[in-house]
């Protein structure tokens, strides 16, 4: 009989990036179970896309990511018996169904082994799960003597065989991923680590995650176990030095853990930044060193856009969300697109003409194009020379020397290149179909390619800005950032290049700033355009890169 590899997802109000997941893993010939954990009636379309390809098991009310867990592998053990191998998998993005496939088969290849898939958290992941997992991670090697990198990871997988054990484990929300954790310890079975890629979406702002609630039971659990231990290691002992000893050691221990409970939750609460929803809340206070998430997506000086106004945008092929950061006292907005295919990326012109004279504001041209999201393009105009490629039509092939150019191809994927060393029409016939030619390139494969004394009368001046990148197929970010303005100070070219960086982007390019700076969104402009700090205004410009039908 062949060996069933089922995967797992618990999901309370996931994203709609969940379809695409759990096709993924049905591609690789997984039996995909989801468990709606309580999402309410406004999510249902997302879990119907993904009942095509899964068995939806739903729970009437939140019961809590342990509850979910035990649900979805009851539901395995029923249908297979010990007779399959199960992982579970994240509903909200950080897992590659391919890292599921290799700690499946790694399960598979050492029976009584629980597998993790751990991630290596780098400065750029964010504070509140490095923070917390570093904790996590050392008060559970002291308690327990197992060394874990991360001991929050909820890419887990084993054979059929454990199952019977992990539904026994308590624990109904996060706290019971740290009791199997625990149990596993306690019963001094083996646990293996895989790496896995680092992947967080939006700052990691879609965790359900609550830092006193969920920190608390998490942190119970370990007292609880550390106390047992503690227990049995006294009685164990018969001389009164060395019971004295133990239990200086142990008030030490429990400084120690209690310090790394209210340093996370205090962190978490009063310092790590939170993006804000589709439906936006009020504003607070909030800061991660010099940067900062709004809750709200638009600014006080900003006053067109309608109460019942919407942040994101969702359907079949296109995602849009926009989130307001503040970054060196500027304002910034990064909208976060992910298309289904790249024809949904696009470029216009104003007046749809080509001319040096022909301008118009970005909002206008936009709505004309029915644009979902649009911010200013290069401002082709205002320059005599350098290539114009839009939609795959060239309107201007002379080039411009050591002009470094965004090519954009006909599969999504970006590309930078210097004017001098290939000709528009090479370029045409390898496939590009968009040519931006303002600059410069801010990242290049991930890194970032100005210095702060690269154009000295640019990159050291504080502007209002204009990029766009990409950080991996079809998934790209366009970002405004104000300036000019007692609010907002503005930007230098490296720092813009920083926060693209912090975003995961590998390419990013630097397009027209200034006062063409302009982001429209849902039929209104969010940003503050201005060009002489004092008038909130849009300038009219050649082009903008635009996001619609």
């Amino acid at each position: 009989m062949k060996n069933i590899r089922a995967a797992l997802i618990p999901a309370y109000q996931p994203s709609a990036f969940l379809p695409d997941l759990v096709k993924q893993l049905y591609n690789l010939d997984f039996t995909v179970i989801v468990v709606d954990d309580g999402s309410g009636e406004q999510y249902r379309e997302i879990f119907d896309k993904c009942s095509p390809y899964a068995l939806v098991l739903r729970h009437n009310k939140n019961e809590g990511k342990g509850h979910a867990l035990k649900t979805g592998l009851n539901e395995i053990y029923k249908r297979h018996g010990t007779n399959c191998s199960a992982v579970t998998v994240d509903a909200d993005g950080q897992h590659r169904a391919e890292d599921a496939l290799k700690v499946i088969n790694l399960a598979e290849q050492d029976p009584s082994a629980l597998i993790l898939g751990s991630r290596v958290l780098e400065k750029s992941a964010p504070l509140r799960s490095r923070f917390g997992n570093t904790a996590t991670q050392w008060v559970y090697r002291i308690c327990t003597g197992y060394s874990i990198r991360d001991t929050q990871t909820g890419l887990r997988a084993f054979t059929g065989d454990l199952i019977p054990i992990l539904v026994e484990i308590p624990g109904e929300r996060y706290e019971y991923e740290m009791n199997m954790l625990l149990q596993f310890a306690r019963d001094k079975r083996k646990i293996t680590e895989y790496p896995i890629e680092t992947i967080y979406i939006d700052n990691n702002s879609t965790s359900h995650f609550d830092a006193l609630k969920d920190s608390v039971r998490i942190y119970k659990e370990i007292l609880k176990f550390s106390v047992s231990s503690h227990k049995g290691g006294l009685n164990s002992e018969k001389r009164g030095g060395e019971r004295i000893l133990k239990k200086y050691i142990w008030g030490i221990f429990y400084g120690i853990l209690l310090t790394a409970f209210t340093g996370y939750v205090l962190l978490d609460t009063f310092v790590i930044a939170k993006v804000y929803q589709t439906v936006p809340q009020e504003p607070e206070n909030a800061n991660i060193a010099d940067m900062a998430v709004l809750h709200e997506p638009i600014s006080e000086q900003q006053d067109s856009l309608p109460d019942t106004a919407e942040y994101s945008y969702i359907d079949d092929n296109i995602s849009v969300s926009v989130t307001e950061y503040v970054t060196n006292d500027t304002a910034v907005y990064a909208a976060d697109v992910r298309l289904s295919s790249a024809e949904y990326l696009k470029t216009a012109l104003a007046d749809d003409s080509y001319g040096r004279n022909i301008t118009a504001k970005t909002s206008d041209i936009a709505e004309e194009k029915g644009a979902i999201l649009a911010i200013n393009g290069d401002y082709y105009g205002a320059q005599e020379k350098g290539y114009v490629l839009r939609n795959g039509v060239i309107y201007r092939d002379s080039a411009s020397k050591n002009q470094e150019d965004l090519v954009i191809y006909s599969d999504g994927s970006f590309g930078i290149i210097e004017e001098k060393s290939v000709s528009a029409d090479e370029l045409l016939s390898d496939g590009a179909v968009q040519i931006l030619s303002f600059g410069p390139a801010l990242i290049k494969d991930g890194q970032i390619s100005v210095s702060e004394n690269d154009e000295v009368g640019k990159a050291k001046a504080s502007n209002p800005r204009t990029a766009i990148g990409i950080i991996d197929a079809l998934h790209y970010v366009f970002v405004v950032s104000d300036g000019r303005t007692e609010e907002s100070k503005g930007l230098s070219l490296y720092e813009l290049a920083e926060f693209m960086q912090s975003l995961g982007v590998q390419i990013a390019y630097n397009l027209d700033g200034g006062g063409s700076s302009a982001m429209y969104f849902n039929g209104e402009i969010i940003n503050n355009p201005t060009t002489n700090g004092r008038n909130i205004k849009e300038r009219s410009v050649s082009d903008i890169v635009y996001i619609g039908y």
